[in-house]
């Protein structure tokens, strides 16, 4: 909720590497983004853990906007956006969900947007 926040990155911080079920309640997380209107990242790369694609198809029910990112730190991965788009296409997202697929004004629009 705090106002400087527009692109909650890392979901799942510390527990992307660990194995099983997450001690998260993403319900809970989603609705606070969707009701802060704060985009929540898609990591591409495929070894980190990320939700599935049905979470990516609540977060769109709820009116929460995705970022695809590459989080990558070398060029050689850059390839790796792929795995984002992939899921976000498998969960029947349009466009229009995913933050950075959008124009600049609507870019400019989303970040200039009253803080809740």
């Amino acid at each position: 909720m705090n106002p400087y926040v527009s692109i909650l990155g890392h979901p799942f911080g510390d527990y992307m590497t660990m194995p099983g079920e997450l001690p998260l309640d993403l319900e809970t997380v989603l609705q606070a983004a969707a009701q802060a209107r704060v985009a929540i990242e898609i990591d591409a790369i495929p070894a980190h853990r990320e939700p599935d694609w049905r979470n990516c198809v609540r977060a769109q029910e709820l009116g929460v906007r995705l970022v695809i990112a590459s989080d990558v730190h070398r060029a050689a991965r850059l390839g790796d956006y792929r795995h984002g788009a992939e899921l976000t296409r498998h969960a029947g997202l349009c466009c229009r969900q995913i933050l950075n697929t959008q124009n600049l004004e609507d870019l400019l629009e989303f970040f200039s947007r009253p803080s809740c």
